[in-house]
């Protein structure tokens, strides 16, 4: 071909978010995939080419059955096409392709693959139908030649072909080809030389391989995997010491011998470590059917890559059948699935670290002990194998370690040596998924228990004596034979020996001896090791004559208690005497009291006489005895000490002890004390109910009483809880009639924060009966409406003092009539059954109302309910613009508009003037003079009609005053009831007639201008 076609993968490390896979959906049905880097994944299918740069479609080539798909370093995605052609849409970044060899012409190219190092090799059919394998070499910069590598008529390709590069860049490619017996053929390539032909022992030549898969060791020979229905096989490739093939295969492990049938395989090396080398998938199918991903574990080496395998647990539910898997820096990895169109490609990163899981806590491993198997355990977070090793270099000379690998997983055998003390050592643990990045170490910590001691040691003297009470003996503790040196010794035996550390143990006898031939003692000694381990015990014994001195007759904090009252008291006896008290042959024991304070009053002290003791007379005896009066509390000490008298140490005297005799009142049991309740009812008619108990001393006790009002039924009305004694007021609930209740108590105490339940006891109270009584009436008025009459809903409120169950009517007394004249219930409505409103409006209608509680008692008042009216008459004042400076008069008008559908007469307007002076004489209704009343600061007018809907005008003249402004007002009432309203005021005209008004403000002005005139004129003349 002329065009270059020179590829190369760029290698890097893949970041993913997460370690679960993606899956991409293509056109048509997968056949071959490529991974170029981490993140870029190309596929062809069986309609269409496409390629993916991290998630995103960056390319898409419509090529039916493409034999293979490139993405240059540039970045140029084609694919080439059946006939050879080479295709790069729509940019034709790359042209040419493998039909122009003129070697050959090309018609049917059935797979093409390059190696990471931009060599190309091909496999197909040229005309007339004979195999041809092309090689394109590395570094060519420009339009390379595809050279034959071999033309056979006798075979035919198949699509299996592996490539790769070995260190040092030397191509290497494995073709499949079948001859005309169905005879399968593996022919291995060193760049463009037949190195041999491959075999797998065991499998028949006629059985088709699926796969073949080459990558790269530390030497000049790549490793093959091949994969068939069989399972999968690896051989380490050599070229033949003499004619005829090669073969280096045997079947590779994989956890659980599952059954596969492998359809594709893909393992690189070159970005792992010592730690862990080789990453790759294997795809195919178990014996059921299965869809199975296999991972390869990570091996120590290049050389080892691939050996050992395991199912991959994240491609569990895969959507279709894997055909093919391509994988690139042991971080990313697509896989071709055999499904039409949608979810047909898987794309995995390797993007989580191994972990430790199990097996790096620490471990106890006993000293000369056999071996000890301990597991250490890894996983990935993305589910890929993980090899665990270790390095024992820190066990050297105390473990003996040895160490099984399996996937995630690694069995230690550890045997220890002998030690004076415990000793720790940490093996270092590594795990690895393949890639160097992710390689993470550990550590488990192995602690060589110390259990082996010291030899027992030697111990002088061996046997000693002394008496109780005597002089002290030491002993002394050597060394014994054996490899471990004491570093101190442990000494065991009752009573205690003192110790100082230097090996010597001080006996110290006890005080009494409490036999009268005397006691031995047995004590032990051992050695401890370094680690604290001690040895086998040294008995040694010491022999202690009897007797010792008398005990303490009262222990630390010794106390009595006496319960006051009558005839109460105590007797104070010592607790103990001497030890030995029982014993045959102790001498006799007496005992010595005194006080060591004055006695408190209401208690006295007794000997067993029955005389008084003073705190200045010491008293011998067995007893004294304590009495108190009745519910006294106070406390009382007495001291005392034991004295003996023996044969060969004369007298003999304990210590001085203290008893305290604490008094107080008798304890009673609250949980048998009754409750007392009495009843005392008050002026105001409450009952207060007064608490009391059986008890003998209750200020000694928080008493309290639960206390419950409860109906006849036995509901609860109302509780509380009261001091004992004390009182209680109970909510008695008012009531109409005499009713019964029942108050209950329920003793009980909770000092101490315990509560204990004491008697409880009921008492019947009843209450008095409520009067019958009426309150204040809501609704102050009934309205009038024309041609409705006049209605209003009236409300007889009752005291809540009073009885509410009564029985209310209401009767008409005087006013216009109603409707119904009787009427009943709290709350009525009324209407008058007149409709005038001249007639209705300022009466009052007189109502008496009757709360009838029964049993003959009831109540009575009277409520006067006046009669009103919403205002109707609109009332708007106009002024006019004076005449003329002849009179400096000013016209008034105001217009009284009828808002009802009602005529009304009898109207009477009362006219508010303030700021001026109106003119007597000057008012008009109408038109019409009329006589107006002078009021205080006014004047009214009686007997004004107003039509229904219709407006009246009223007229009046004004004499404006020299200073202050003028002020006009009006009001109409309808038998001393208010109906109108007021409304804004029209402002006044400066050409005499005032906002459209009729002017007959004016013409009032110019008559009366004018019989002005004709009186000044008569008087001059």
């Amino acid at each position: 071909m002329r065009a270059a076609i020179v590829f190369s993968l760029c290698l890097g490390v893949a970041t993913a978010a997460s370690a679960e896979w993606d899956v991409f959906s293509v056109d048509g049905v997968p056949r071959w995939v490529n991974t170029w880097r981490p993140g870029v994944v190309s596929v062809a299918t069986t309609e269409a080419a496409r390629l993916w740069e991290n998630g995103t479609v960056t390319g898409d080539i419509l090529e039916f059955f493409a034999p293979g798909t490139f993405l240059s370093p540039s970045g140029c995605f084609a694919v080439v096409r059946r006939d050879g052609a080479l295709l790069s849409p729509p940019l034709h970044c790359l042209s040419g392709g493998i039909a122009d060899n003129p070697n050959t012409t090309f018609h049917d190219v059935q797979r093409v693959r390059i190696t990471p190092s931009s060599t190309g090799y091909s496999m197909g059919l040229t005309e007339p139908d004979e195999l041809e394998l092309l090689f394109s070499g590395e570094g060519q910069a420009a339009s390379p030649p595809w050279d034959r590598l071999l033309v056979n008529p006798t075979y035919r390709p198949t699509y299996v072909l592996g490539v790769t590069d070995t260190n040092g860049g030397a191509p290497h490619a494995i073709f499949q080809v079948t001859d005309n017996s169905s005879m399968r053929h593996l022919l291995w390539f060193r760049g463009h030389d037949l190195v041999s032909e491959v075999v797998v022992a065991g499998i028949p030549a006629t059985v088709e391989h699926s796969t073949v898969d080459l990558f790269a060791t530390e030497g000049p020979d790549p490793v093959a995997l091949i994969g068939n229905a069989s399972g999968l096989f690896r051989g380490q490739l050599t070229p033949p010491s003499s004619p005829g093939p090669v073969s280096p295969f045997s079947p590779v492990t994989v956890q659980g011998s599952p059954s596969v049938s492998i359809a594709s395989v893909d393992v690189n090396t070159g970005k792992g470590s010592r730690l862990g080398e080789g990453y790759g998938l294997a795809v195919g199918t178990d014996g059921s059917g299965n869809n199975v991903v296999l991972g390869a574990v990570p091996a120590d080496s290049a050389a080892d890559a691939g050996t050992l395998w395991r199912v991959h647990p994240a491609f569990a539910g895969l959507p279709g059948a894997p055909m093919e898997v391509s994988c690139v820096d042991s971080t990313f990895c697509a896989i071709a699935l055999n499904r039409a169109t949608a979810f047909n490609v898987v794309v995995y990163s390797n993007a989580a670290k191994p972990e430790f899981t199990a097996g790096t806590g620490a471990l106890n491993v006993d000293e000369s002990s056999g071996p000890t198997v301990h597991q250490v355990v890894a996983t990935d977070g993305d589910g890929d194998a993980v090899r665990v090793s270790m390095d024992a270099t820190a066990a050297a000379g105390l473990l003996d370690v040895s160490a099984v690998a399996q996937p995630d997983q690694l069995e230690l055998r550890l045997s220890a040596r002998e030690v004076c003390k415990d000793e720790t050592r940490v093996l270092q643990l590594f795990a690895s998924d393949g890639l160097k990045d992710h390689d993470v170490d550990g550590g488990v910590s192995v602690r060589v228990v110390n259990r082996n001691g010291p030899a027992a040691p030697g111990v002088s003297p061996s046997r000693a004596s002394t008496v109780a009470g005597g002089s002290a003996r030491v002993f002394t503790a050597s060394p014994g034979a054996g490899p471990c040196p004491p570093r101190d010794y442990v000494w065991s035996g009752t009573p205690a020996l003192v110790t100082d550390g230097s090996g010597t143990a001080t006996f110290n006898p006890p005080a009494v001896v409490c036999q009268s031939e005397g006691a031995t003692y047995t004590y032990t000694v051992q050695a401890r090791d370094e680690g604290g381990v001690w040895s086998a015990a040294t008995l040694f014994t010491v022999d202690v004559a009897p007797w010792g001195r008398p005990s303490v007759p009262f222990g630390p904090g010794a106390r009595l208690a006496l319960a006051s009252g009558p005839d109460a008291g105590v007797d104070v006896v010592p607790e103990a005497l001497h030890e030995c008290t029982g014993t045959a042959g102790l001498p006799p024991v007496e005992t010595v009291w005194r006080l060591g304070m004055a006695v408190p009053v209401g208690l006295s002290v007794k000997d067993a006489n029955g005389g008084t003791v003073s705190p200045e007379s010491p008293v011998v005896g067995e007893r004294l005895r304590v009495e108190a009066a009745a519910c006294t509390r106070a406390s009382l000490e007495l001291i005392a000490r034991n004295r003996m008298e023996t044969g060969a140490g004369g007298v003999q005297e304990g210590a001085e002890s203290t008893v305290r005799v604490d008094v107080a009142p008798p304890v009673e049991d609250v949980t048998a004390a009754g409750l007392n309740l009495t009843e005392v009812r008050g002026g105001d008619g409450q009952v207060d109910i007064q608490l009391g108990s059986t008890l003998l001393c209750p200020a000694e006790y928080t008493l309290k009483a639960r206390m419950f009002l409860r109906d006849t039924a036995g509901g609860t009305l109302a509780d509380a809880v009261v001091d004992v004694p004390g009182s209680w007021r109970p909510p008695l609930p008012a009531a109409c009639t005499v009713q019964e209740y029942v108050v209950r108590g329920e003793l009980f105490e909770e000092s101490g924060g315990a509560q204990r339940n004491g008697g409880t006891a009921e008492l019947r109270v009843s209450t008095e009966a409520l009067q019958p009584a009426l309150g204040a009436l809501e609704g102050e008025a009934l309205e009038a409406r024309c041609g409705e009459g006049a209605t209003a809903t009236l409300t007889q409120t009752i005291p809540s003092n009073a009885c509410r169950e009564v029985a209310i009517t209401w009767t008409q007394v005087s006013g216009p009539a109603l409707e119904e004249g009787t009427l009943s219930g709290e709350q009525v409505s009324v209407a008058t059954s007149g409709t005038e409103l001249e007639a209705l409006v300022g009466e009052s209608v007189v109502l008496r109302v009757t709360a009838d509680a029964g049993d003959g008692r009831s109540a009575t008042t009277e409520h006067v309910v006046p009669i009103t009216v919403a205002p109707f008459v609109d009332v708007v004042h106009e002024t006019e613009s004076p005449l003329g400076s002849e009179t400096g008069l000013v016209g008034v008008v105001a217009r009284l508009r009828n808002t009802s559908e009602c005529r009304v007469g009898g109207l009477v307007h009362l006219e508010r003037v303030e700021g001026v002076e109106w003119v007597p004489g000057s008012v008009k209704v109408d038109g019409r003079p009329v006589v107006e009343r002078a009021v205080d600061g006014g004047f009214e007018v009686d007997g004004i009609t107003l039509e229904a809907g219709a407006t009246g005008t009223l007229t009046y003249v004004v004499r404006p005053a020299l200073l202050g402004s003028a002020r006009h007002g009006g009001e109409v009432f309808l038998n001393r009831v208010l109906v109108s309203g007021s409304i804004p005021d029209a402002p006044s005209s400066g050409c005499g007639c005032s906002g459209g008004g009729s002017g007959a403000a004016v013409f009032g002005l110019v008559a009366l201008a004018r019989l002005l005139r004709r009186r000044r004129a008569g008087a001059e003349g």
